[in-house]
């Protein structure tokens, strides 16, 4: 049994992990240069951040002895892999897709706000001093953020895979935050 000190070392180490994901993923997508396919750039951004997704549920579910979030993390390690290897396989068919210059600019400006707004997507989760509880409020957040950029995606022209795919993994989002919300309520 890990006492109050070993659960402290591990809660700030978890932490860490995270917020090195998170600094790294914002790198990422800032640095990203622009294409005049909507498709090729929300392939490039999706693959980061769904990527970071898989990871910080991995590392939950490494940490964690609390079988129901244990079992959640697993199963969005799970399903973030599934769509990732479902996005490699249309990526380079789904670059031919060009988008209107207009449409570029205003995709690119609604992702860049979507990334500002959820630059600190931390603070609030991270006073809890839970694992569980944080890792629970923290996705739900996230997947918000997932949420928000597929739907930015699909305003516009997009390969027809590549909306499928988004389209699924935004009642994914949607599913995996109503779960977490009641094992959330349920430990509170």
């Amino acid at each position: 049994m890990i006492n109050n000190r070993g659960k402290n070392f591990l809660y700030k180490s978890y932490i860490f992990e995270i917020q090195k994901s998170l600094n790294n993923m914002f790198l990422e997508l800032k640095s990203l240069k622009s294409t005049c396919s909507i498709s090729a750039d929300f392939i490039n951004q999706f693959l980061i951040y769904q990527r970071v997704a898989e990871k910080i549920a991995k590392i939950t579910a490494s940490c964690t002895n609390f079988r129901p979030v244990f079992d959640i993390s697993s199963k969005i390690a799970q399903k973030r892999c599934e769509v990732l290897k479902d996005v490699e396989r249309i990526k380079l068919f789904c670059g031919n897709f060009k988008n209107c210059p207009a449409g570029t600019k205003n995709y690119k400006t609604e992702f860049k706000k979507i990334c500002d707004d959820y630059q600190n997507i931390l603070k609030d989760s991270q006073n809890c001093r839970n694992i569980n509880i944080f890792f629970l409020k923290f996705m739900i957040k996230y997947n918000d953020f997932s949420i928000l950029l597929n739907k930015n995606a699909l305003k516009y022209r997009l390969c027809p895979q590549l909306r499928l795919i988004s389209e699924y993994c935004i009642q994914l989002g949607k599913k995996e935050n109503v779960i977490m919300e009641d094992v959330l309520n349920s430990i509170k």
